[in-house]
């Protein structure tokens, strides 16, 4: 399997220290409902994605750059935004879903 079995036991941990453990008091949206609005409008639904490094990469957003590029998303026609939150590998943060 390769990187996705080399990651595992990291990403288990990670799961394990209670990480994710967290909740934030914002609006929740329908994923399903933004896509089928856009396409009733002629849009095309494009999920975008924040990825802050990657194995292969880096750094492909800068730190300061991130809350731009959050607020520039937000603000978009975006059906949804993705947000790698795993911190070990793509440098992520579970703060950044607020």
């Amino acid at each position: 399997m390769g990187f996705l079995s080399d990651i595992l036991p990291v990403v288990k941990k990670t799961i394990d220290s209670g990480y994710y453990n967290v909740r934030y008091g914002r609006q929740k949206y329908s994923l399903v409902e933004e896509i089928e609005s856009a396409s009733a409008e002629g849009i095309v639904p494009v999920i975008a994605e924040i990825k802050p490094s990657s194995p292969t990469e880096k750094e492909l957003v800068k730190e300061d750059e991130l809350e731009k590029l959050i607020n520039d998303y937000g603000e978009s026609d975006a059906a949804g935004i993705s947000v790698l939150t795993e911190p070990v590998h793509f440098k992520g943060d579970i703060t950044l879903l607020k």
